[in-house]
Formats: structure tokens, sequence, C-alpha cells
């Protein structure tokens, strides 16, 4: 989809038994549109922050029943003023378009044939020129153009941009411009290796190539009469997030999951324009957008299943016109999106509460900074009134510090939620001295894996158990595979390291047994391994049958669905199978996951209104309808559960169910996978209901342990020395941030 002079250019095709799917999609900003140029606070109801959607959004999901695309200029209504139709065969899509200042349209084509005789691929790129009356001018066959388009190598054409009397074509390996004409202006492949290049087209007629380099990410004038670029304009970081877009005056709009934002190649920081959840938008699949005028924004954004794209308008609205409401603040290093979602159905539907969102990752673009943030805020008691937390952050020792509320009561007397409907065990991984600080919306599990018939059925086992398994087999059997000493004892950590660390109660336990004979264990492991080695080539090349064969024993994973299971058994291992879970002295050795959960500030002034958003995630509606991980519902948990044992199915274009065949494919054979016995669905709920703790570590734990692990592997400490400094260095740690 392109823009241009109050005119929307969409290429829209339909496939046999298929709706109708928008094709190319891109962006260029009218000539002489006005915008606002004033900076807005990050934290700010301030004007040019807040947008409203546009009551008459458009749907763009007509197109002919057949193969044929066609080319459909409409107004910004949605009205069609023309139709071209295009010829294009079942292997091709649209992957850009754009527009000159004469009306005329460039379609860039992508072709991927397959020959099923020599099983090889083929992609092949052209552009078509269709005029403002709908005549198809000229096709230029981009594959063929020469010089320096070699056949054998990879190559990519990621963007197509009209800029004054020029087209620019950006692949992976050069730039190729050419005139309206269709004919080679110039060409440079000079400084490209490969990487993925972008173009940005400013409204005074300038073209910059987006590149990365050993700085970062900078911006290269082009020259469009050879195709060289200039010196290097060094970029924000935040260029990163997305596609670039012309921006009137500014020189382009860029977007993220949170706001819209103007940007000048030389300045330092993009200027916020659009606040997406201020403006109950949830959207983070915008593909495209141009900036109108001070007050309207056009942009482009897919349905979930990316077949449907709507054509949107956001109006800025005046700061005396938004109702002042109360405001809950979510805090979180990343906002999942079904979160997002919900914040803005809150929003909408609440008249006396607001939420808004206060994103830890915009502090800076190093992960431990986030964090750092994170606790100066939870320490200084500003935490926000509802936090998002993951299994990246020491969960247990924010709640240890009893700054967070009990959601226990909550529960209690809420009349739509009875704790006995749900995976209690679950639940209970976030709760400290009793008290239930968090809520887990979803799960997966943490395991290990083996084949029944070596290791037994059962669901934990010992160091001493570990090591006499691996004793009995020869060297040409490992137990996790190709590992080096810290990737074992980083695996080990990960699985098992709440058996070495309680920061609930900020104690550390290395100076035990159980750890000393886990640093032994790593002598079985090389200090590095040689990834460019024939050894390591030919692992990867049978790695399907790894498990099968016995060549190691051990499968690490994280299960998020029933499909997983059915997959491993009948798939990577090809028989009966045991979760086994790592070798730990107390306990059982797997553990739950969560990608994220719930923290309500005790401190907050607003508990009950943060309450009512939290407790959706519980409800059923929002438990049925998890497209990942398993539900903290029983009840869905048990529909998930029934659904594996049945064959899988996808919808029709009637909306019918219909059944199909799920394979796995070992080392390019094909197994039919059959669906899951109920006595293997109870089995696995059983397991799921023991595990009792969470997976849980603090980064910096993980980095000491193996930072001091060094002087171990390279024989100038005994396991023991070893095991007593990393106790005393996390020690230190924990007495330090309690």
């Amino acid at each position: 989809m392109a823009f241009k002079n109050d005119k929307v250019y969409v290429v829209s095709a339909s496939y046999p038994d298929a709706d109708a799917e928008l094709m190319g999609a891109s962006v260029v900003t009218a000539e002489g549109t006005e915008v606002n140029d004033t900076a807005v606070d990050e934290n700010a109801d301030a004007d040019g922050e807040v947008m409203s959607t546009d009551a008459d959004a458009v749907t763009l999901d007509d197109s002919p029943v057949s193969i044929n695309a066609n080319l459909t200029v409409m107004d910004e209504q949605g009205n069609e003023i023309s139709s071209t139709p295009l010829e294009m065969s079942s292997d091709t899509s649209v992957y850009s378009l754009d527009v000159d200042d004469k009306g005329n349209v460039y379609i860039l084509f992508e072709r991927y044939s397959w020959d099923p005789k020599t099983e090889s691929g083929e992609e092949s790129f052209w552009m078509t020129a269709v005029s403002e009356s709908g005549e198809i001018k000229w096709q230029y066959d981009i594959a063929s153009q020469k010089p320096g388009y070699d056949a054998n190598e990879y190559f990519y054409v990621n963007s197509i941009k009209a800029v004054g009397d020029c087209i620019i074509l950006c692949s992976t390996n050069k730039i190729i411009i050419v005139d309206q004409n269709g004919e080679l202006v110039c060409e440079n492949s000079e400084g490209f290796n490969g990487d993925w290049y972008e173009v940005v087209c400013t409204n005074d007629k300038k073209a910059y190539l987006k590149r990365y380099n050993e700085k970062g990410i900078c911006f290269n004038e082009l020259d469009l009469k050879n195709g060289r670029y200039g010196s290097d304009i060094e970029a924000n970081d935040r260029i990163a997030m997305g596609s670039l877009y012309a921006g009137g005056k500014y020189d382009m709009l860029m977007q993220d999951s949170n706001a819209v934002y103007a940007y000048n190649v030389k300045d330092d920081e993009p200027i916020k324009l659009v606040d997406m959840l201020a403006s109950d938008i949830s959207v983070a699949n915008m593909r495209n957008m141009t900036m109108k005028d001070d007050s309207n924004i056009l942009a482009v954004y897919d349905e979930d299943d990316y077949r449907i794209q709507h054509l949107v308008r956001f109006v800025k609205v005046d700061p005396k016109d938004v109702v002042d409401k109360d405001t809950l603040v979510i805090g979180s290093l990343y906002m999942p999106e079904e979160v997002r979602k919900h914040v803005v159905e809150f929003n909408k539907s609440s008249e006396t509460c607001r939420i808004q969102l206060k994103d830890y990752s915009i502090t800076s673009d190093e992960y431990e900074k986030m964090i750092e943030a994170v606790n100066n805020d939870i320490i200084s008691g500003n935490e926000p009134d509802i936090f998002i937390g993951n299994m990246s952050l020491p969960m247990s020792s924010y709640m240890a510090k009893g700054i967070f509320e009990d959601l226990d009561p909550y529960i209690e007397s809420d009349p739509d939620i009875d704790r006995s409907d749900y995976l209690e065990n679950v639940l209970d991984t976030m709760r400290v001295d009793g008290k239930l600080y968090g809520l887990v919306p979803s799960f997966h599990v943490s395991t290990v894996l083996a084949k029944t018939s070596i290791v037994g059925k059962k669901t934990h086992w010992t160091m001493d158990e570990f090591n006499e398994l691996m004793n009995s087999y020869g060297e040409t059997t490992e137990d996790f595979g190709k590992l080096d000493k810290t990737s074992f004892l980083y695996t080990a950590m990960w699985h098992n390291g709440n058996a070495y660390v309680d920061l609930k109660n900020g104690e550390a336990k290395f100076d035990t047994p159980e750890f000393i004979k886990l640093l032994e264990h790593t002598e079985r492991y090389p200090d590095e391994i040689d990834y460019d080695s024939d050894e390591i080539q030919e692992y990867w090349d049978n790695y399907d049958t790894l498990y099968r064969e016995d060549r190691a024993l051990l499968m690490s994973t994280s299960i998020y669905d029933f499909r997983e299971i059915i997959q491993d058994k009948q798939g990577s291992f090809g028989e009966e199978i045991s979760y086994i879970g790592f070798p730990t002295e107390n306990g059982i050795g797997g553990s739950i996951e969560f990608d994220y959960s719930f923290l309500i500030s005790a401190s907050s002034k607003h508990k009950d209104k943060a309450w009512e958003f939290v407790r959706y995630f519980l409800t059923e509606d929002f438990q049925d309808n998890l497209q990942y991980n398993f539900p903290v519902l029983e009840s869905s948990f048990d529909k998930k559960g029934e659904k594996a044992t049945q064959k899988p199915t996808y919808k029709d274009e009637n909306g019918k169910d219909i059944e199909y065949t799920d394979y796995y494919y070992l080392n390019g054979v094909e197994i039919e996978l059959d669906p899951m016995t109920k006595e293997e669905v109870a089995e696995f709920k059983d397991y799921v209901k023991s595990l009792t703790t969470a997976t849980e570590l603090d980064d910096k734990v993980i980095n000491l342990v193996l930072e001091e692990a060094k002087p171990y592997f390279k024989g100038q400490k005994s396991a023991a020395e070893t095991a007593a400094i990393i106790q005393s260095r996390v020690q230190v740690y924990l007495d330090e941030n309690r």
C-alpha cells in the first residue's frame, strides 16, 4: 500500500478457495503536508500525544476471486477511483510498492519456484511500472540485471522507493537505481556484505541508506546519480525497532508497540507523536503510515491472522477533551501482546480509571541497566501500581521485601473465582511466607526428558544416580549432547538453581556436597567447542537421531504444549519417555516457568481497580483462548489435554474444522504422529501437579557462578575451594540486596 496526493494505492489478490489478502505495503507522504513539530514529554498527556481512531476506518478486504491481482486506487475514505488487473501466478507475491510525484506506481514482485526433481528452490524479483491511468508501462527484471548479480549467491530485494525521477531498489548486496522509463541509471555494491539494508526517502527528495556497522545503526545519504553513499551519520538505537516512513516536515516516522515517533536523521532522540496505549490503540503489527497534517496520521495495520489489513486515520485530540480519570501505572520490561490488548479494552470500558505504561526498556538498551532501573524504583518505594515480572528478575527477592500486596484476600472475596478451580501448585510458586504476592496467568514446564527404558519411570534422581548412569556408557555417549563446561554449568543452574540459592530467604547453598559433585561432573566436558570442526558439522547433520541412537541420553527442554510431548516421544526418542528432571538431592528436578506474572503494589491508591484489571487473566474467557503455554485454570488445562487426544484440525473457508495428520521429520524421513492417549495426558498432568518451584535465578548470581568456576575449569582450584568462593560471593550479593 502507498499514499500519494490524497490517494491510497493498494494491491490485493485472492487465490482459489481463499479470501482476498493485501499483498504490498509501503508509504510515501503527500507533498505539502503540515506536521506538529512540538516535542512531547514521555509521561505527559500533552498535545500531539493522544490520538483517537477514526470511526470511519476502512477494512480493505475486497478483491477478485481469481489468482489475478488488482492495483486499486482509492480516496482516503476507501472509495474506489480506478482498478488495474495484474497478472500473477500462485507462486508470486507483491513485496512492496511505491508511487512517484506523477502518480506512476512501481510494484516489486517476488516469485519463489520449487523444482521437485532437483529439490531446489529459486527466488526471483522484478519491478512493474503502472501509469496513473492504469497502463502497464514496463517491467524490469532485477535478477538478470548486469553487471554484479551472481545467481549462485544469496540475493534478496529489501525495498523499493520512488524519489524525484528515480526508483531505488535496495538489496542485500547492492543499490540499483533506474529512471521513470525503466532504464538503469547506476548500481553500487561497494560496502554491501549481505546484511539487511533499508532505504528511506524524505520529503525533500533525499534518500538515506539505513545499515548496521561496528558502531551500531547509521544513516548514509545516497547519491542518486551513482548509487554511492556518504559518510556515516550515527542514529539513535531505537531506530532499530522497525520500518521507517517519510514523515512530512520530519525526515521520517517510525513506530514500536508503544508509540509513533518522528525522527530527523541528525537528531539524537526521536519525538513521540502518538502514545498508543493512551490513545486506546493496540497495534503491534502496524505496516506503514504517513502524516497528512498536524492532526492526522494515516496508517495500515494487520489483524492477528495477517490476512486482512485496515486503513485507519488517527486524529489528534485536544487535551481539554480528554476525560479526567484515576491513573494506574503498569511497569514492565516488555508488554506481552495479550496484556496490551486488555489494557486497551480496560481503558475503553472503564469510566473511572485509565492505565498507563511505564516501559523500563526505554531507560537503556542494556538489560542490566533496565534491571537496575526496576530495582531502584522498588527499593525507593516508587514501584508501579501493577508490575509485570518475569523469570529473569529476582521475583522472590522482590516479594520477600513485603512491598507487594497479598492477593489471597482478593481471590477469596471475588465471587467469580474459586481457588480450587486452579492448579494451585502453579499459583503457589508466587507465594512467600504463606502470602500470595504474584499471579501467574499461564506457564510452561522446565524439565529433562529421557527414555524410560534407560532411566525408569521416575520423576527425580540424584547426582550419584546421574553419574552412575553416565559411567555405565562409553565415551561415545553424552548426557546432554555437545556442551562445554560453561554451557553445562549454565544448564544446571537454570534447571536447578533453586537448590543452591534461596532467593526468598536470601540464603546461598553452594558449599554443599551436591554442588561440589556438580562441579566435578563438568570434567566430562571440553573447555570449549570448535563449532567449525568436521566433528561438530557431523553432529548437527545427524542431530535428528541423537536420542533415538543413544548418542545422547538426556534432553533439556521446556514444554509449552501437549504437541511437544507427542513430538518428543514419537519423534525425537521414538519410545516411552520419563520426565526425570535435572539431578537434585532434595525434590523434583523440574520446575514451573512463566513468561510473565502480575504483582500489585501494597502502596497503590487504587488496589481494587488494579485487581479488576489483573483478575481478567484468571477468567475462563482468557484461559480457554491461550494460544501458547498451559492455562492455570484446571478446566482449561483439561480442554487442551482432551484436544491433544484428537487429530489436529484447521478451519476451512467456511469456518468448519477439518482434521489433518501431523508429521515429524527425522533426517528427511516423514513420521506420522498419533494423538496422545488419555493415559499420557493424565501422566503429564500428574507431573505438572508435582512441581512446587518456579524457575527463577538472578542473572547476577548465574554470572558470579560462571565467573568463579573458571579457575576450577583450568585446574587452578579444587571443586571444594571453588564452591566455598562461590558461596561467599553469592551470599554477599544476596545480603546487599535484601
